[in-house]
């Protein structure tokens, strides 16, 4: 659960640009500039990163390929009071965090007078108005880009799964358009004219903390005003909270994929008559943010997404159904403290926080599921999802395997000293 926004640099874009006097504050907003290489494949030594002037040059006028990295957003409480239905009578605030898996996006000029545009599939336009992905048409107008393009989007997680899939490619895109262009935006702006994009271009029924949280990037407290502005706060976590935080969390995909909008659109509609609800959901929030800074009560913010959760799914139908009730219920049995479902609901991932030994079970009371992601950083395995070989292990196979080295003891941080687990899965 990194704090990371939508960027992705290389070694030597970063050094270039802290030489240059724009500091670690600069680099929360970036792109990949990769420029025609040498004979030995390095980046060509006379390319430069201003970051005083904010432009790439690159030698001999050659094009470069732009890669943006943009993180997905899980959102903990206060979804739906960040739609314009609820803030613009009172403000509204979710409290989320952006997590280690990312969508990609690759620009490049190209050479047939046309723009090729690759996603879940390929579309070739001649010109802007015949893109028929209108994310990619609509970025590609507001940065007053209209000329041949390859463009081609990948994403960690498929969409619909309720982590903000749509906005954080918006705020992808708009990045690696405007590094196309030689220039490093705010995050603000970012934010802002993703929101313009979606909302008030494309007139999707959604709220706005998606393109916020994925354009800023780490655990943030954001309120939306009745005028229409937007106010970022970061929770000032300690480090080991974080990553306690990161050992509980078990994300599980339900396997089901939904239209958001369609579960948004009738949110807007019953908010009169949900108000209280939300208010209490909007309450919910700060609270939980407390509940994170400081010393960091994880236990009392597991209770408090499980409120959280209660009434959220009490908003309107679709939100949740049978099927992931019986699996949320389940997992409780089997020892989470709290979850929910991600995004405005209907199916995507399930977000669970449990001790981190209880995940083998929950993943047992769920049948197993064929994908959990756990938002861990990347250099490093969730080995307590994974079977464990013991020395203590009543198996002799097991403790003869781990013996001669082809094994580890199931010790794993974050683990009691008293929880042992071998390799047949024995254990909590």
């Amino acid at each position: 659960m990194l704090p990371h926004a939508s960027h992705a640099v290389t070694g030597e874009v970063i050094r270039r640009a802290r030489r240059a006097g724009g500091g670690e504050e600069c680099l929360s907003c970036m792109v990949a500039v990769w420029l025609p290489a040498t004979r030995d494949r390095q980046m060509a030594p006379d390319a430069t990163f201003d970051y005083t002037r904010q432009r790439v040059r690159s030698p001999r006028g050659h094009a470069p390929m732009i890669i943006s990295q943009t993180p997905y957003r899980v959102s903990f409480a206060g979804g739906g009071t960040d739609l314009p239905a609820f803030y613009r009578r009172e403000y509204g605030a979710v409290l989320s965090t952006t997590i280690d898996q990312h969508i990609y996006v690759t620009i490049h000029r190209r050479f047939e007078p046309t723009t090729r545009v690759s996603y879940s599939r390929t579309e070739i336009a001649s010109t802007l108005d015949e893109i028929q992905h209108e994310l990619v048409r609509e970025a590609m107008r507001l940065v007053e880009i209209d000329e041949p393009l390859e463009i081609t989007t990948i994403g960690d997680v498929p969409a619909g799964t309720g982590m903000g899939s749509s906005s954080s490619l918006t705020v992808g895109l708009l990045t690696a358009l405007y590094g196309y262009r030689h220039r490093v935006v705010s995050p603000r702006l970012l934010a802002e004219q993703a929101c313009r994009i979606e909302i008030d271009t494309l007139s999707k029924p959604i709220g706005r903390q998606d393109q916020y949280a994925a354009a800023f990037g780490g655990v943030n407290y954001i309120r939306f005003n009745p005028d229409e502005t937007v106010e970022v706060e970061p929770v000032p976590c300690r480090a080991e909270t974080l990553v306690e935080l990161e050992q509980r969390v078990l994300l599980i995909y339900t396997g089901q994929t939904r239209d958001a909008n369609q579960i948004l659109d009738r949110q807007s509609s019953a908010t009169v008559d949900r108000l209280a609800v939300l208010r209490s959901m909007r309450d919910l929030a700060d609270q939980m943010r407390h509940a994170l800074a400081g010393e960091g009560d994880l236990d009392r913010f597991a209770a408090l997404l499980h409120e959280a959760w209660e009434l959220k799914r009490s908003l309107v139908c679709g939100i949740s159904n049978d099927q992931i009730d019986e699996w949320y219920e389940a997992a409780r049995r089997a020892g989470a403290a709290g979850g929910k479902l991600l995004g405005a609901g209907g199916g995507g991932f399930l977000l669970l926080i449990a001790p981190p030994w209880r995940h083998r079970a929950i993943r047992e009371a769920l049948g197993r599921p064929p994908r959990a992601v756990v938002p861990d950083r990347p250099d490093r395995q969730p080995e307590y999802l994974y079977p464990q070989l013991d020395p203590w292990c009543p198996n002799e196979e097991c403790r003869a395997r781990t013996r001669a080295g082809r094994g580890s003891s199931s010790r794993q941080p974050g683990y009691p000293p008293e929880i042992k687990r071998c390799c047949r899965g024995s254990g909590p």
